[in-house]
């Protein structure tokens, strides 16, 4: 079992690894600047929250079982991460400040590999043990301090580098996006 202090370091190292909603975090950050993409942390939030928690009600029970569920949540995943690749490339589009969305981010979060891992390595108990809720409370806050910490780091792109920046970002977060679709898409093949 975890002291709270392994299960924070553990979690905290999980949150601050760039991954596909923290990408859109950033690149939020340096569209908009980072005040404006503030309220995106509430949605990596929820959707961390609506993923753990039905990961651990209902997909928990069946994971082990049904080899078919993981191919499709895997599956999933990456045909989303390479929409959103595709759409932040925005094929010779200008750069638009509001191209990060509350619902891109919260679908990004909702279907990130990482709530798995929250859910079934990093939160050492289950929805039903009494310490579930003092070890969501700790995730929580530490889920909305590492997104602001990606927010401001892309805020500084934008208030440094302004709109020639804010388009390198978008085709680095595209990349990025791609990539990992690629990665959850050869996890898929290779099962």
């Amino acid at each position: 079992m975890w002291e709270p202090w392994q299960f924070a370091l553990a979690a905290l190292a999980l949150l601050l690894t760039p991954g596909p909603t923290n990408t859109l975090l950033a690149t939020g950050g340096a569209l908009a600047g980072a005040r404006p993409a503030l309220p995106l942390v509430v949605a990596e939030l929820l959707g961390y929250i609506c993923a753990i928690s039905t990961l651990q009600l209902l997909v928990g029970p069946l994971y082990e079982q049904l080899g078919q569920l993981r191919f499709g949540l895997r599956l999933v995943s990456a045909v989303y991460l390479a929409f959103l690749a595709f759409h932040l490339w925005g094929r010779g589009q200008p750069v638009e400040t509001r191209m990060i969305t509350f619902p891109k981010v919260f679908t990004a979060t909702l279907v990130n590999p990482k709530a798995m891992v929250f859910a079934f390595i990093i939160i050492p108990c289950s929805w039903n043990d009494p310490r579930f809720g003092f070890y969501a409370a700790i995730l929580a806050g530490l889920i909305a301090a590492a997104g602001t910490a990606w927010v401001l780091a892309g805020g500084l792109l934008y208030r440094n580098g302004g709109q020639r920046a804010a388009k390198i970002v978008r085709r680095i977060s595209s990349l990025a996006m791609a990539s990992f679709s690629a990665i959850v898409l050869t996890g898929v093949a290779i099962r």
